[in-house]
C-alpha cells in the first residue's frame, strides 16, 4: 500500500477505548497518537494539559517555541492567550464589584462621559450585549499604522468619530472586543493601578501563577525567557512565518497596545492553577462566580450562552461546561472546564491550530478522526451535489451552513464574509482560511448524507 493510501486509511480510523486493555489507562496513548498526527499533518505546535481534580491526567508539548533557534516548547513556555484573557478581565471587574468599588449596573458613561453610547452598563459589556461598535475597523481606518494604539487612543477615536451602536443595549448578543477593552480601562480607573498590575496583585500572585503576565510583544521591547513566538503557516511555501512579515496580519503591530480583550500571557500549568483557584473560591466568592456562569438574559427574555468572560453550555455526558477560546495571528488557545466533573482541558498553540474538540472527545471516550495526509486537487466540475443549505441539528442551537458555487469553486458565507473551501485528495472540502474544518459526504457520491469534521469530531448534517 502506498504512502497516500496508508494516510487516507489512517484518517478514517476511529480510535476506540476497546482497543486498549482496561488494566492500562489508554488516554495518554490515544492523545499521544493524535498529537503526533496533528503535528505532522495539521502543523500543530503547542502545549496540551488535561487534569481531573488535583491530578494531571495528561501533559505534553510538541514543536518549537522558536523555530529559527530550534528551541522546543516545554512545560514552562509562555503563550499569548488572546481572547482567553477576557476571563481575567471579567474576574477583575467581579473582584472590584465584590469589594463594593463598582457595581455591574454602573453606566459606561459614568466612566467615559464623552462616549455617545447611552444605556450601556458593565453587565452589558461583560456579556457582549452592549451594542458598542467594534474598534477593529475604526482603528484600521482612522489610526496611523506606524504607531501603536493604546486603550486611551481607541476610546478617543470612539468619542471623536462616534460610530453608531450596533443595537440597543440588551437587544442582541454579539461578541465584542471593544467591551472588554473598555472594561480593562475601567479596572484601571477604579483601582488606580495599571491593568497588568491589578491582575498581578489580585490574581496571578495570590494563585502562584509565576509564569503569567500581561505582555505587549512589540510595544515593550522586552524579551521574555522561554516565550512561544506565534507563527502562520504558508500552504504554498510550506513554511512558518512570523505575522509581522505578512501584509494581512500587520495589525499585530499597531493594535499591540490594546488590552483587556487580549494580551494576558501564560502557560498550561498556570492556567491549571487558575482553574483550581476559581474552583476553590480564591478569586471571588461562589456567589459572584455563579453570576459569571449564568447565561445572559436578553431584553426579549431569551438567553444567550455567555456569562461574564465564559461561554456556557451543558452536555448530557460532560455536564456543565464553561469555556473560552482565543485567536490572534500565530496563536490558538482554549480552556474547557467541566464543572460537574472537576476536569479541565487546556490547549495552547503557537501555530493557530485548534484541537480542543478532539482532545475533549478522547477524554470522554468518544471517537475522533485522526489527522491525515492530504493534497489539494482540482475541484470537481459538478458541484451540484455539494451546493445547498445544511443544518447541524446536534448543536445546542442548530448551526446553518450555506454552500454555493462561485467561479467553479465552493464557497460559504459567515458573518458577512465569504469563505473558500478547497478540494483535497481524500474527497472532501477543507476551509481554506482555517485548519481543522472539513466538509464531506458518506460514501463516494456527493449526493449521500453530508457531514462536517470539526477539529477531529464528526458532525452529521441535514440538507434542507
Amino acid at each position: 500500500m502506498n504512502r497516500l493510501n496508508t494516510s487516507i486509511l489512517l484518517g478514517v480510523v476511529w480510535l476506540a477505548l476497546t482497543s486498549c486493555s482496561r488494566k492500562q489507562d489508554p488516554l495518554p496513548w490515544r492523545l499521544d497518537t493524535f498529537l503526533q498526527a496533528a503535528q505532522q499533518h495539521e502543523q500543530f505546535q503547542g502545549s496540551v494539559l488535561v487534569a481531573t481534580g488535583d491530578r494531571i491526567e495528561y501533559e505534553r508539548q510538541v514543536g518549537y517555541a522558536d523555530i529559527t533557534a530550534k528551541r522546543l516548547i516545554d512545560a514552562e513556555t509562555m503563550f499569548e492567550l488572546a481572547s482567553v484573557s477576557k476571563q481575567f478581565t471579567a474576574a477583575g471587574v467581579l473582584i472590584l464589584a465584590e469589594r463594593g468599588q463598582l457595581s455591574l449596573t454602573d453606566s459606561l458613561r459614568h466612566f467615559f462621559p464623552d462616549l455617545p453610547y447611552t444605556g450601556v452598563t458593565l453587565h452589558h459589556l461583560l456579556t457582549h450585549t452592549s451594542g458598542v461598535p467594534d474598534y477593529e475597523e475604526l482603528v484600521s481606518d482612522k489610526w496611523d499604522h506606524n504607531r501603536i494604539a493604546f486603550n486611551a487612543d481607541v476610546i478617543r477615536l470612539l468619542a471623536e468619530h462616534k460610530p453608531a451602536p450596533l443595537f440597543r443595549p440588551g437587544e442582541e448578543w454579539r461578541y465584542s472586543n471593544t467591551g472588554y477593552m473598555l472594561l480593562a480601562s475601567i479596572i484601571e480607573q477604579v483601582s488606580g493601578q495599571s491593568y497588568g498590575e491589578f491582575l498581578k496583585a489580585n490574581i496571578f500572585e495570590p494563585l502562584g501563577m509565576s509564569r503569567t503576565r500581561t505582555y505587549n510583544t512589540r510595544r515593550s521591547g522586552e524579551v521574555i525567557d522561554n516565550y512561544a513566538y506565534g507563527y502562520l503557516y504558508d500552504e504554498t511555501t510550506k513554511q512558518f512565518n512570523l505575522p509581522d512579515s505578512i501584509a494581512d496580519a500587520k495589525y499585530v503591530y499597531y493594535m499591540d497596545g490594546i488590552q483587556g480583550d487580549g494580551i494576558v500571557n501564560s502557560t498550561a500549568r498556570d492556567l491549571l492553577k487558575w482553574h483550581r483557584g476559581l474552583r476553590d473560591g480564591k478569586v471571588v466568592s461562589a456567589e459572584w462566580l455563579t453570576k459569571a456562569y449564568t447565561p445572559v438574559v436578553l431584553n426579549s427574555g431569551k438567553t444567550a450562552d455567555y456569562g461574564y468572560g465564559w461561554s456556557l453550555r451543558t452536555d448530557s455526558l460532560r455536564g456543565k461546561i464553561v469555556e473560552h477560546g482565543g485567536s490572534w495571528p500565530g496563536y490558538g488557545t482554549y480552556i474547557m472546564r467541566f464543572l460537574d466533573h472537576d476536569r479541565v482541558v487546556i490547549i495552547l498553540s503557537n501555530t493557530g491550530r485548534y484541537i480542543q474538540d478532539a482532545v475533549a472527545s478522547m477524554v470522554y471516550g468518544e471517537p475522533v478522526e485522526m489527522p491525515h495526509e492530504r493534497h489539494w486537487v482540482k475541484t470537481p466540475s459538478d458541484l451540484s451535489g455539494w451546493v445547498g443549505t445544511y443544518v447541524n441539528m446536534a448543536a445546542a442551537v442548530p448551526d446553518t451552513l450555506v454552500f454555493r458555487e462561485k467561479e467553479g469553486e465552493l464557497v460559504s458565507g459567515y458573518e458577512s464574509r465569504e469563505w473558500k473551501w478547497r478540494y483535497a485528495s481524500d474527497g472532501r472540502f477543507y476551509l481554506e482560511a482555517r485548519s481543522g474544518l472539513a466538509f464531506g459526504a458518506d460514501g463516494t457520491s456527493p449526493d449521500n448524507p453530508h457531514y462536517l469534521v470539526v477539529r477531529g469530531v464528526k458532525k452529521s448534517l441535514v440538507k434542507l
